[in-house]
């Protein structure tokens, strides 16, 4: 006795599969589609980690080496030293100086030293 809602075995069976099988298409398409959302998130943090490395090249482009430094320290202690010298020679060239009668002191000096010769002879000879 067979109803109008009775199916065959087969027919049963090949509808479960069927829907097994569509489950597993959509789980592997979901599944598809998330490894694509993840290829492309770590894509776009990869490209962003690049830039961050390229700044950082260009930026590293920018500094000083070690050895350059020390070649500049070694310059810079040069100069300091030279010019150290230079301010030296020019205090002493200046105390020189300042030490030094001038020409009318010398001539000034020379005129009351023969006045006061003059006045001493005129002295003893009137004496």
């Amino acid at each position: 006795m067979e109803d109008n809602y009775s199916v065959s075995w087969k027919e049963y069976l090949d509808t479960r599969i069927q829907h097994i099988e569509d489950m597993i298409d959509t789980k592997f398409d979901a599944q598809e589609k998330a490894v694509n959302v993840a290829y492309s998130a770590s894509e776009k943090r990869l490209d962003g980690m690049n830039e961050f490395r390229k700044t950082l090249e260009d930026q590293n482009g920018t500094f000083v080496s070690n050895a350059e430094l020390e070649v500049y320290k070694t310059m810079i202690r040069q100069d300091l030293l030279r010019i150290s010298s230079e301010i030296n020679s020019l205090n002493l060239s200046r105390a020189e100086i300042a030490g030094k009668a001038s020409q009318g002191q010398v001539i000034f000096a020379l005129i009351i030293g023969i006045a006061s010769l003059v006045i001493s002879l005129i002295k003893l000879f009137i004496n």
